[in-house]
């Protein structure tokens, strides 16, 4: 009997540093993984000429490809930090530059598990990070949500061929490397468990123990969540010490924009420059209680006088940080502001008032987990407050 489609106990992904070539061991299974999805955009470039009407050549340029990935915080190395594994630290402009191959295998449905050969592999090799984001909530698990951009897709049968249309002759390079590509069955046994529980709403750590304050004066504690006091119930140290404020998700994303860095005489991209200054937006969601209690005037709350020429603030500087319980920390740094505030429900449809805070910064994520792939992950993870507070 033959499979008709493909379920989600068929499918396994892995990751790898681009200098680990194209064999994945099962170490580098990425654990926890929801969804992934991908796209192959081949840019077609159509010349025409004067006396016909029919396309003169339907010109090729470069394929662009782009591979999403949606992942359940589980305890595991989050795939960012396995995309990233070369990195220099833990920031994001440590991570950034650096390329991953990444391998998504089909195997047979009539298995409980992915083990043994896979019926089909795809193979992204040389891909970046295009954008990362983090999302905690009440009504779900916490997830990552990863994009890598590459301009590489080769796709293996069982059989070792690949499907490549019929066209002849095969390029060498591309059967050298369609040769050399495999991935082993992971799951022995129909039984994985996370390495520390999926995450869920009563795993964002508020609790501290720290006196220490950042520059911002929020407590400098790296293993606490710190949001902003603009948010009502968040103390003016930017800890939630109330737990029954309705805090109802913290999001945080940054897209890197990146661009293709070409040169005559290369087909292929030199790199994949990131778009300066990159934006760092992190979103907090409540249930109102009080409305958004954000006030703004054109003299300035935060003013220091009523001069022409003195300060007009209405914001401050604040320090976004999350903390989970299976080891995960994103932090933005200390120089996030306000950039709107949103009131929006309690309308006569019976539901609730929400106030969403949406705060952006630039060039400032940090990323940080016990079991980071890097080699450096044991001395990062000793010296995480310094990589995650600023003093």
């Amino acid at each position: 009997m033959s499979c008709v489609s493909v379920k989600y106990p068929s499918q396994q992904l892995n990751i790898q540093s681009n200098s680990s070539g194209f064999s994945f061991p099962c170490a580098t299974m990425v654990s926890g993984v929801q969804s992934v999805g991908m796209n192959a955009n081949f840019n077609l470039n159509p010349i025409f000429q004067l006396s016909q009407s029919e396309v003169y050549e339907n010109g090729e340029q470069l394929p662009q490809v782009e591979i999403t990935v949606n992942k359940v915080l589980d305890g595991s190395c989050p795939a960012y930090l396995r995309a990233t594994q070369d990195a220099t630290s833990p920031s994001l402009f440590g991570r950034t530059p650096f390329f991953a191959n990444l391998a998504l295998s089909i195997f047979p449905c009539t298995l409980d598990s992915t083990s043994g050969t896979p019926n089909a592999i795809m193979v992204a090799s040389g891909v970046q990070v295009g954008s990362v984001g983090y999302t905690f909530n009440t009504d779900g698990p916490s997830t990552e949500d990863l994009t890598l951009l590459g301009n590489n897709m080769i796709w293996k049968l069982d059989n070792g061929l690949s499907h490549v249309g019929l066209c002849s002759p095969v390029n060498a390079t591309f059967t050298a490397q369609l040769a050399t590509i495999s991935v082993a069955g992971c799951s022995a046994a129909n039984n994985a468990t996370p390495p520390s529980g999926v995450q869920f709403r009563e795993d964002v750590i508020f609790t501290t123990t720290s006196a220490d304050l950042d520059v911002n004066g929020m407590v400098a504690d790296p293993d606490c969540t710190i949001l902003p006091p603009d948010v009502y119930g968040v103390n003016a140290s930017g800890v939630n010490t109330d737990a029954d404020i309705p805090i109802q998700s913290i999001s945080i994303s940054v897209d890197l924009n990146r661009e293709d860095i070409n040169c005559l005489g290369r087909r292929g991209p030199i790199n994949r420059s990131l778009t300066l200054p990159v934006t760092v937006t992190s979103d907090i969601e409540v249930i109102s209680q009080y409305g958004h209690l954000v006030s703004a005037t054109e003299y300035g709350v935060c003013s220091t006088g009523t001069g022409q020429c003195d300060d007009t603030s209405n914001l401050q500087h604040r320090t976004i940080r999350v903390a989970t319980c299976d080891g995960t920390r994103v932090y933005t740094g200390v120089k996030n502001k306000l950039a709107s505030v949103n009131y929006t429900g309690g309308d006569t449809g019976g539901g609730d008032v929400t106030v969403t805070y949406s705060y952006q910064t630039y060039n400032t994520l940090v990323v940080m987990h016990p079991k980071d792939a890097n080699a450096n992950r044991a001395t990062w993870w000793a010296a995480r407050a310094d990589y995650l507070v600023d003093d």
